[in-house]
């Protein structure tokens, strides 16, 4: 489910203002390619974080911190920022955006901040 949903934010990274994508199906933005590229990438960072640490619980649950963060808050800022922030006022649009955005720093730092912890001891 995870790499489904960054597949599906990333193809909407890539698509044109309308929603179509801009890409063939031969293209290194292919929707297989990008597959590939996700699972490559969670694959290489969970070997990355278990590297550094010896836990299976930390590598877990650090790798889960990043997806959740990028869920929970990225996607729905970008859903947002694409769609309905159309629909509502400028001051309640830019105030939901930097709320998602702030959320997705915070935890990205996080995440950066344990797996810094994690490194040293």
């Amino acid at each position: 489910p995870a790499a489904a949903s960054l597949l599906a934010l990333a193809q909407r990274a890539m698509a044109d203002h309308d929603g179509r994508s801009n890409c063939s199906e031969d293209a290194w933005c292919s929707k297989s390619t990008l597959h590939a590229f996700i699972v490559t990438a969670v694959l290489f960072s969970c070997a990355v974080v278990a590297i550094c640490s010896e836990s299976i619980a930390d590598a877990i649950g650090l790798i889960g911190s990043v997806f959740g963060t990028l869920i929970c808050l990225w996607w729905p800022h970008r859903i947002y920022s694409a769609v309905l922030g159309k629909l509502h006022g400028h001051r309640l649009a830019t105030t939901l955006r930097v709320v998602l955005m702030t959320g997705t720093i915070v935890g990205m730092l996080a995440f950066l901040g344990q797996l810094s912890e994690v490194r040293q001891g």
